[in-house]
């Protein structure tokens, strides 16, 4: 501004001037002053423009950063508190996570412990189950054992008492044919004819037969106890051993060549069964 306001006042003085002087030298004179003249009016206009763009400029700038810049910094301080609480959430999570696998780990640890336990105890029951097992088969053993000892002493007491009773019906019965029939034996059947038939009815009684294979009698008391020429199991007198219900003793007339004697028991009647090889 200093410089424009003296650029006007050079301007008068040089106008004044030119009113005391010749017309031409006044035009000559000027043109040089007036060409500094102009250039400075013309950089003094110029520093005014400058100056007035600042101004804009510096406006601007001010407005920016009262208006939003502000606001930015609110936005980013907002942001930053945003990450902060995600952070945070991520960190409580982080220390739940690790909690819960700890607490994975310590059930982990206690199921392992109690499977353990468990195989231990199956051991223990499968080793119980042996134990009882075999204490379970001694007793059997021993109740077997037992079992046949007193089926050996009740049979040996059995063969006593038939025994017994065989002296006892020998010397207190009368060997007289039952039904009043001869003692006389006729051979009409060979053991093979008996044995094809099965039945045998013959002087009104019913033979039929067992083998001492199958049925070895060891508990009968047959005095001199054998088997005849035809097969048949004798007495030591010759009598073939019938099975009956007359008392022990008595005598039957056969149609197999020789009388029976009564010395066993499972018929009953007429029925008389017969005792073979």
């Amino acid at each position: 501004m200093k410089r424009l306001l003296v650029s006007g006042m050079l301007a008068s003085s040089l106008l004044a001037l030119g009113g005391a002087v010749n017309h031409n030298v006044h035009a000559e004179m000027l043109k040089p002053i007036q060409a500094i003249s102009a250039i400075t009016i013309s950089k003094a206009m110029k520093d005014v423009d400058v100056s007035q763009k600042d101004k804009e400029l510096t406006s601007t700038l001010d407005s920016y950063i009262k208006n939003s810049i502000p606001d930015e910094v609110k936005e980013y301080d907002k942001n930053i508190e945003d990450l902060k609480k995600l952070m945070v959430t991520y960190s409580n999570q982080i220390e739940e996570a690790e909690k819960t696998q700890n607490e994975l780990n310590q059930t982990k640890e206690q199921l392992q412990q109690t499977q353990s336990q468990l195989d231990q105890a199956k051991q223990q029951i499968n080793d119980l189950k042996t134990k009882i097992e075999a204490e379970k088969k001694r007793i059997a053993d021993e109740e077997a054992k037992r079992k046949a000892e007193e089926e050996a002493k009740r049979q040996q007491q059995l063969a006593a008492q038939r025994a017994q009773q065989a002296a006892q019906a020998q010397t207190t019965e009368t060997a007289t044919i039952s039904s009043g029939s001869s003692a006389s034996s006729q051979k009409l059947y060979s053991l093979s004819d008996f044995m094809f038939q099965g039945v045998v009815n013959w002087n009104g009684n019913k033979f039929t037969y067992y083998s001492q294979s199958v049925l070895p009698g060891g508990g009968l008391s047959i005095p001199g106890r054998h088997i005849n020429a035809d097969g048949y199991v004798c007495d030591g007198d010759g009598y073939i051993v019938l099975a009956g219900s007359a008392p022990k003793g008595t005598v039957y007339a056969t149609p197999f060549g020789a009388p029976g004697k009564i010395y066993d028991r499972g018929t009953y009647g007429n029925h008389l069964d017969v005792y073979i090889r």
